[in-house]
């Protein structure tokens, strides 16, 4: 898939980055290599032209463990590189097992969940530089300003339940779901417990073109926060995309994306909105 856009926040963060105009591409290869056994490579890199470059790819085997009736069942087994030029403090390599399944109860009605442990390291934090982005000193009984003594390594150990019931009909389809996610971080200033709830909508307004709607929203619990703050953010991402097919195997689209992160610490309240055009593609 190859798309054109605009990031009003590269960065995801307030006061950091600028604006830029972005090329993209995302890519998806997958193959059948023995009955129960499948191979996929997805990813993307993002050519920001005011920022630097993002990218991230992720390669996982599947094997499933279920597929009869109604029901079916799949374990995963991942690597993924998450690299980011704007915040280098961010770059991680993780490898992750996962759970998923699905079942269907009619030709119109049905669920899906999904289990997820993953490990992140993170190859560039520093943990001095962390706490002065989070504003970040604390103060000490003397009432002096006091840092981390020495820099730490990063690992997350990172935990995701999610779960949906869909309904379709002959040109529309929505379903509704809720997640759980729990972050144990060795920078504690990252723990936290989230849980949130997904809406999505697809309508086919013609035989080439339909519509797609998702709604997210998070509630993010932070064990710790600087001063001894209590914090919780609230995330909300509304996403709208309208495509066109071109043939079987081929359509254009057009995106437009907003998040809002409403926090207590100022450099992560933010808002951030994307917008792009492009063409996807299967051979």
């Amino acid at each position: 898939m190859f798309s054109l856009g605009h990031d009003s926040n590269p960065a995801a963060e307030e006061g950091r980055g600028e604006d830029s105009f972005f090329e993209e591409i995302s890519f998806n290869l997958n193959k059948q290599f023995l009955p129960s056994w499948k191979g996929n490579l997805w990813g993307f890199y993002r050519n920001y032209e005011r920022t630097p470059d993002t990218f991230y790819s992720s390669f996982e085997v599947t094997y499933n463990v279920l597929s009869q009736n109604y029901s079916n069942v799949d374990l995963l087994f991942g690597l993924s590189m998450y690299r980011n030029g704007l915040k280098v403090e961010d770059e991680f390599n993780s490898f992750y097992l996962a759970l998923e399944g699905s079942r269907l109860f009619s030709s119109r009605w049905m669920a899906t969940y999904y289990f997820q442990l993953e490990n992140r390291s993170y190859i560039h934090f520093d943990t001095i530089k962390r706490f002065l982005q989070h504003g970040k000193r604390h103060k000490s009984r003397r009432g002096e300003f006091s840092l981390p003594c020495k820099k730490i390594s990063r690992d997350d150990k990172f935990y995701l339940f999610k779960s949906d019931i869909s309904y379709a009909s002959n040109r529309s389809a929505v379903s509704l779901g809720f997640l759980f996610a729990n972050n144990s971080s060795d920078f504690k200033l990252e723990d936290y417990v989230s849980v949130g709830v997904v809406f999505k909508f697809m309508y086919l307004l013609n035989h080439k073109t339909w519509l797609q709607f998702e709604f997210v929203w998070q509630s993010l619990d932070y064990a710790r926060a600087p001063h001894k703050a209590n914090r919780t953010d609230y995330y909300h991402d509304y996403t709208l995309q309208i495509n066109y097919d071109l043939s079987d195997r081929q359509y254009v689209f057009f995106e437009i994306d907003h998040v809002n992160n409403q926090s207590p610490l100022e450099q992560e309240d933010f808002e951030r909105s994307f917008v792009r055009c492009g063409w996807a593609f299967s051979f």
